[in-house]
This record gives structure tokens, sequence and C-alpha cells, in this order.
């Protein structure tokens, strides 16, 4: 009886994240392979495991908050498939949230190696290393990233906050790689009207020190 309630209220939860993307396709599939749903071409018996422990994960995430048991289900979907890229990258978020990130660390290390080619999981990689302290590695993960897609955003995005960081401490070492990384979000076209693509562009207008030109901009603003 508990199995087929919890089946149920996973499958419902899909339904309404997919309702909610209605008309969006490239969003409703990302969801579909986030929780592990299926396609119409027949599941093999691991497969039909993996979706149900993706799904069963995702109900200690997003129903109970049990980080602990969301991360063990995502442990025995990498056990079956090495390379399954969003029960890791959801397994590395979920011990960066349990402040391990150098757990998550090892677990996107290994994933890289079966998906080398895949920059969602360099740009992940960078994330832990950022929220364990490793500057260097990092900064390796985000240019292993734009190897791949050199108009990766998010790449630049984290490259750009890391020397932002920098400038603000003083570092004046700092302001070529601040320089580099905004012009390179810019171009990405990655986020081209929110908060972050108007700051990336005012730090711009800030280091041509030109004061009447960032007048202007702030005016503008």
């Amino acid at each position: 009886m508990e199995r087929r309630l919890v089946k149920f209220c996973l499958v419902a939860l899909l339904g309404a994240s997919l309702a909610a993307v209605a008309g969006r396709p490239a969003e409703a599939q990302r969801l579909v392979e986030l929780y592990g749903g299926g396609t119409a071409k027949k599941a093999s018996a691991k497969q039909r495991t993996i979706e149900r422990l993706l799904f069963t994960a995702q109900y200690y995430l997003l129903r109970e908050g049990n980080l602990e048991a969301a991360a063990a289900e995502y442990r025995k979907v990498m056990k079956l498939d090495k390379a399954n890229v969003m029960a890791g990258m959801a397994l590395a978020d979920v011990e960066i949230q349990r402040k391990k990130p150098k757990v998550a660390v090892k677990v996107l290390e290994k994933l890289g190696r079966k998906a080398r080619t895949d920059g969602r999981v360099w740009r992940a990689l960078a994330l832990a290393h950022k929220a364990g302290g490793d500057d260097k590695k990092m900064v390796a993960a985000c240019k292993k990233a734009l190897a791949i897609a050199p108009r990766d955003g998010e790449a630049y995005w984290l490259l750009f906050e890391r020397a932002l960081e920098r400038s603000r401490r003083g570092e004046k070492a700092a302001r070529a790689d601040l320089e580099a990384a905004a012009r390179g979000y810019l171009q990405s076209g990655y986020l081209n009207r929110g908060p972050q693509h108007r700051m990336v562009e005012r730090t711009l207008v800030e280091l041509a020190g030109d004061e009447l030109a960032l007048a202007v901009y702030d005016a503008k603003a």
C-alpha cells in the first residue's frame, strides 16, 4: 500500500511539473530526464530500476527534504549506470548541500571520466571546487567546459564572479581576468536581459575608467 502511494505521489509530482512547462518542449524533456521518466520505447529491467530510483530520490528531496536518503538513491543509480549524468550531477548537488564538497568533487571527477564531452559535468565540478574553496581547480574546470563549448555563458559567469571577488580585494592581477570573463559572458548571449548581464556590462564600463560614461550608464539603468 505504501509503495503504491509513493508511486502515485511521484507520478503526480512529475505530471504537475510537466503541466507547468506546457508549451516548452525542451524544458519538459529536461524534467522527464531529471525525474527518470521513460519514453514510448519499452524500457529494459535495468532502465526501469533506474527510473524507480530517480523517482524515489526526487520524492525524498522534494517531499521529505531528506538529503541523506536522496543521496543513497542516486548512488544506487550510479552503481547501475556510471555514466548517468543526471544522477551524478544531482548526487553532487546533494553532497554540496550536505556540506560535503570534497565528496561532490569525487563524484563529478569520476563522472567526468565517463562523460568527458559534457560541459554540464565540468560546470558542476567547478561549483563543487568553489564550494570547497579550491580556486585554481574551479578555474580549470571552467576552462574545460569552455573548451567543449566556447560560448558557455554559465562557465564565463563563474569566472566573472571569481575575478570580481579578487578585484574587490584589491588584486591588480585580477583586472585582465575580469575583463576577459566579462567580454566572454556578453558574447555568449547567456541571460542577456537579466541583472547578471547588467552587472557585467557595468563592470566593463567601470574598468574603462570613464566616470561620465559610468554615470550615464547608471542613469539609464
